[in-house]
């Protein structure tokens, strides 16, 4: 039988230009702007988290009048941001526990986790996640119970 076709009548299904906007398309002029601006700026900012990941010596005023000297040590998140900016985030670790009703199974697994590239992504590696965390948990009730899978 084929399938049918939905009534042409004009009623029901998503309207035009409805729906929430992306945020992308809200604020594409300021958003285009503020990349500008960091554009523009780009190779002191990146001159500053070299200065921060390296630590540094600060000289200030103190409240008495007089002149403070201090040195901050290595800032480890400006480390972590240029690493990760050159080499990409490593691997996470991702760990979750799964209880079954079937003679009160305990499963623990842990899994490796790509992180996402996009925010988009960010569904599709946890349904992934999940997806595995299924698959082993059926596998280890059916060795259990005895069932070949």
């Amino acid at each position: 039988m084929p399938p049918m076709k939905k009534p042409q009548g004009g009623h029901g299904g998503a309207r035009q230009g409805s729906g929430r906007k992306r945020v992308r398309d809200v604020f594409e002029r300021p958003i285009r702007r503020a990349e500008q601006q960091i554009a523009d700026h780009l190779p002191a900012l990146i001159e500053n988290l070299l200065v921060l990941a390296n630590g540094v010596t600060v000289e200030g005023t103190a409240s008495t009048g007089g002149t403070t000297i201090y040195t901050r040590p290595p800032d480890r998140a400006a480390n972590e941001y240029l690493i990760n900016r050159l080499l990409g985030k490593p691997t996470e670790m991702a760990e979750s526990e799964v209880s079954l009703s079937v003679d009160s199974i305990t499963i623990r697994s842990i899994t490796a986790v790509e992180p996402p590239k996009r925010r988009s992504d960010v569904a599709d590696v946890e349904a992934a996640v999940r997806d595995v965390e299924r698959a082993e948990a059926a596998a280890d009730v059916a060795s259990a119970v005895g069932v070949q899978v």
